[in-house]
C-alpha cells in the first residue's frame, strides 16, 4: 500500500483525461555532496560551469508561475542535492506561496537543526530523504561519505522533532543489498513509509557508452529483489 490519498489519486485520474500537467519537478542542480557509484544525475561544480551554469531563480520562479497557469498542483524539488542551489530557500518561498503542494527529494545530509527549523516554518508536503544503507561502512562504500549514515539519522530525528512528514527513499546496488532488512527495521522505528528500488538509470550523463550498464542489478536480480 502506497501513501497517496485517495484523493490525489482521482485527481491524477481526471488530470490524465483532460491533458493537465498535475505534476512537476524542478531537477535545481545536478551537484551533490556526495558522490555514489551508480548516480547518474550528479556533476561538478567545474562540470556545471563548463555547461552553462545553473538556472537562475527568477527563471525557475517563472516556471512556477507557468505551470500554475496551466494546472500544475504537486510540485517536486530534486537534484542532485537541492539544498546545494545557492537561492534554495528564498526560491523555495516565493514558490511555496504559490500555493503548490511541494516535496523536496534530498540525501539528507544537509539536513541540520537550523535547515530542518526554517522549513517547518515552509513545511513540504513530504520530505523524501534517500537511505543509502545502515551502516557508516555502506556509505563509505557506495556514497564515498563515511559520516554519511550518522548525517542522515541526524535528520530523521529533526524531522521528527518539528513534525516535518517525510518517507525514505532506498535505492538498492550491489553494494548495500545486503543493507535492506536493516533500512526496513531504521523505517519500523521512525514509522515512515519506504519506496524502496533495485532498478537505477544508467549512468549515461557520466559516459555515454554505459547505455545499459553501470553499476546496477541484471535485469533478474532487479526483478528478484522488487519482489522481496
Amino acid at each position: 500500500m502506497g501513501i497517496e490519498p485517495k484523493s490525489a489519486t482521482r485527481l491524477f485520474r481526471k488530470a490524465s483525461k483532460l491533458g493537465i500537467p498535475l505534476h512537476g519537478v524542478f531537477e535545481l542542480t545536478p551537484m551533490c555532496n556526495m558522490n555514489c557509484r551508480m548516480c547518474y544525475v550528479r556533476k561538478s561544480p567545474e562540470e556545471v560551469q563548463r555547461e552553462g551554469g545553473l538556472i537562475p531563480a527568477e527563471k525557475w520562479y517563472d516556471m512556477a508561475v507557468q505551470a500554475r497557469e496551466e494546472g500544475m498542483l504537486f510540485l517536486l524539488f530534486t537534484g542532485g542535492e537541492p539544498f546545494l542551489y545557492p537561492d534554495f530557500f528564498p526560491l523555495y518561498e516565493k514558490i511555496d506561496a504559490l500555493g503548490f503542494m511541494t516535496a523536496i527529494n534530498s540525501n539528507g545530509t544537509m539536513l541540520d537543526e537550523e535547515t530542518v527549523k526554517w522549513l517547518s516554518g515552509h513545511a513540504p508536503y513530504r520530505m523524501q530523504i534517500t537511505l543509502y544503507g545502515g551502516s557508516s561502512a555502506t556509505y563509505e562504500r557506495l556514497c564515498k561519505n563515511p559520516r554519511g549514515f550518522d548525517q542522515v539519522i541526524r535528520a530523521f530525528d529533526l524531522l521528527k522533532k518539528y513534525h516535518i512528514f517525510f518517507k525514505i527513499n532506498a535505492t538498492m546496488t550491489p553494494a548495500n543489498i545486503g543493507d535492506l532488512e536493516e533500512i526496513y527495521r531504521i523505517a519500523k522505528e521512525y514509522n515512515v513509509y519506504v519506496q524502496a528500488t533495485p532498478y537505477m538509470f544508467p549512468p549515461v550523463r557520466r559516459d555515454e557508452t554505459l547505455a545499459g550498464g553501470g553499476f546496477r542489478f541484471s535485469p533478474e536480480e532487479a526483478g528478484r529483489y522488487l519482489a522481496e
